[in-house]
């Protein structure tokens, strides 16, 4: 079975060109197939955009990914009354930290690795339909952090203006107070 994971996913990065499905497809084979060998831990990003790509709610790893963001969004009415920066620029500050290690370009990377470990390094043919596939898929699907089943915030994203970027994602986070905040473009 395992032989059988290894062969899809491989014949899903010698494509010259992907689909949502196929897109959605890899991440679940990927995350099986990481699963099985007991190295999910190893990949967060993977599991990161698939569990996004499969599922509305997180709670057991998104809260231990955006912790130190749920420390802040929590803390706000007691950071916004002391000599600190502001909470709007200390949330930037996280979400920038935060994204830099799980951002499109940090899936990239973690998809050769994967590839140079498990798949007899098996090159990607094309980055970028499958980066906006993905896109494609979660930007239908407000990824709600929950953590004792109450919501912390949600990630939405958005296509950005053209004049950014065609191709390019707008994510935002949204608090449970309404704040939001631009993460990435």
């Amino acid at each position: 079975m395992t032989d059988e994971i290894k062969s899809n996913i491989k014949d899903i990065l010698n494509r010259e060109s992907h689909s949502k499905e196929s897109t959605t497809y890899f991440l679940v084979e990927s995350y099986k197939y990481l699963e099985r060998n007991k190295q999910l831990s190893s990949y967060k990003v993977i599991k990161l955009y698939r569990n996004w790509a499969c599922h509305s709610y997180l709670s057991s790893d998104a809260d231990k990914i955006f912790e130190e963001l749920y420390i802040l969004v929590s803390a706000k009415k007691y950071i916004s009354n002391s000599d600190e920066p502001p909470w709007s620029v200390l949330v930037m500050k996280e979400l920038q930290k935060d994204f830099a290690n799980y951002s499109l370009n940090g899936l990239k990377k973690e998809i050769k690795r994967f590839s140079k470990n498990f798949l007899d390094d098996t090159p990607f043919l094309d980055w970028s339909s499958f980066r906006d596939n993905v896109s494609e898929v979660i930007k239908d699907i407000p990824l709600i952090i929950v953590k004792n089943k109450k919501e912390i915030f949600r990630l939405v994203c958005k296509k950005a203006p053209t004049t950014i970027s065609p191709r390019s994602l707008s994510i935002f986070l949204k608090c449970s107070d309404d704040s939001k905040f631009l993460v990435a473009v």
